[in-house]
């Protein structure tokens, strides 16, 4: 079964919302953006790859990662 991890990178962020405006179910802004769990990361189903890829390539500083995992 594949998952999608998805990491911020509070170093990068600049608290900009076009993440949570490409997924607000699971970015939230606060000055820094965190999860919505309150963490840094977190383990997604596959089926939500789009929408993080659209939260990916949506931040102009590069503070989220991903990677698909094995699980």
């Amino acid at each position: 079964m594949r998952r999608i991890e998805v990491t911020i990178i509070p170093q990068r962020c600049k608290g900009c919302p076009y993440c949570e405006e490409a997924f607000p179910e699971l970015f939230k802004v606060n000055k820094v953006v965190t999860l919505a769990s309150g963490e840094h990361r977190a383990y997604l189903p596959i089926e939500y790859l789009p929408k993080v890829q659209r939260a990916f390539f949506s931040c102009p500083n590069g503070g989220i990662s991903y990677r698909i995992v094995l699980a």
